[in-house]
C-alpha cells in the first residue's frame, strides 16, 4: 500500500504543477482586454530592471537570513537554520514580522535593531524601488543612474 500512496502523492504533485502551467495560459487571454494588456506590457518592458531588483532583494534576504540565524538560531525555531530563516523572512515581506516578542526576549538590543533594519531596507527601500521602476516604464522614462553623484 506504500507504493500506491507514493504514486498517488506523485500524481498530486504533478497535477499541482499542471495547474500552475494552466494559470500561465490565462495570460494569453488577458492580452485581449486593453486595460489588462497594459499590465502585461508594463511588466514586459520592466523585466530587466525588475530582475536586477529581484537579485538585490535576494542578496538582502540572504544577508538578513544569515544574521538572524546567527543571532537567534539557537533560541527561536523560525531561525533555526538558514533555510528556515530565509522562509521566515520571505513570509515577513508579505505580512507581519513573525516572532517579534521572542526576538525581544532573546536579545533586547540586537533583536529590535535587526527587525528595524530588515523592515527599513527590504520593505521600504526595495518596494519603493519597484514602484519607481514600474512608474518609469509607464511614463516612458529611461532608467539611468548618474554614478558621478556616488563618491
Amino acid at each position: 500500500i506504500v507504493g500506491v500512496c507514493s504514486w498517488f502523492n506523485f500524481s498530486k504533485q504533478l497535477l499541482s504543477g499542471n495547474v500552475v502551467l494552466s494559470v500561465f495560459k490565462v495570460f494569453k487571454y488577458i492580452k485581449v482586454d486593453k486595460r489588462m494588456s497594459l499590465i502585461m506590457v508594463t511588466f514586459y518592458k520592466a523585466r530587466m530592471a525588475l530582475l536586477s531588483m529581484f537579485i538585490v532583494l535576494s542578496v538582502f534576504l540572504t544577508g538578513f537570513a544569515l544574521s538572524f540565524t546567527l543571532g537567534f538560531g539557537t533560541r527561536i525555531s523560525g531561525f533555526r537554520n538558514f533555510r528556515k530563516s530565509f522562509i521566515t523572512l520571505g513570509n515577513a515581506l508579505f505580512g507581519e514580522f513573525p516572532h517579534v516578542e521572542e526576538i525581544n526576549q532573546v536579545n533586547s538590543m540586537l533583536g529590535p535593531l535587526l527587525v528595524f533594519l530588515f523592515q527599513g531596507f527590504v520593505n521600504f527601500c526595495l518596494v519603493s524601488l519597484m514602484i519607481a521602476i514600474i512608474d518609469s516604464v509607464l511614463n516612458n522614462k529611461k532608467l539611468t543612474i548618474n554614478w558621478k553623484n556616488f563618491k
